[in-house]
């Protein structure tokens, strides 16, 4: 296994930040009225999965720190499934545009 010298190298981060773009495009398929209030919780969380994974590696060297950092990734992931299970009943859909991120495990 290759050494890795970047959190841009950690397929995590990588699958995080391709969820993130996933999701932007997703939101411009939103309900206007919903365009804003959603849309903005769902963009914070969404890129502060990505934010978080970089500071973990940053701290990789203190495992409390590191595992920290991890963990708040993960719940940032979880926030961003609430407001999507919200949109999803408002609108009472099941179209596979609410859901291509909800089934992703690598975050």
């Amino acid at each position: 296994m290759a050494n890795i010298r970047s959190f841009k190298e950690l397929r995590v981060w990588q699958n995080a930040i391709d969820t993130a773009m996933t999701i932007f495009e997703l939101i411009k398929s939103f309900p206007i009225e919903e365009r804003y209030s959603l849309s903005d919780q769902i963009r914070r969380s969404t890129r502060s999965v990505a934010a978080n994974i970089s500071e973990a590696w940053r701290k990789r060297r203190y495992p409390a720190a590191f595992v920290s950092k991890l963990n708040d990734a993960e719940s940032e992931a979880s926030e961003t499934h609430s407001p999507n299970d919200e949109l999803r009943k408002m609108t009472n859909s099941q179209s596979p545009l609410l859901h291509p991120c909800r089934h992703q495990r690598t975050w």
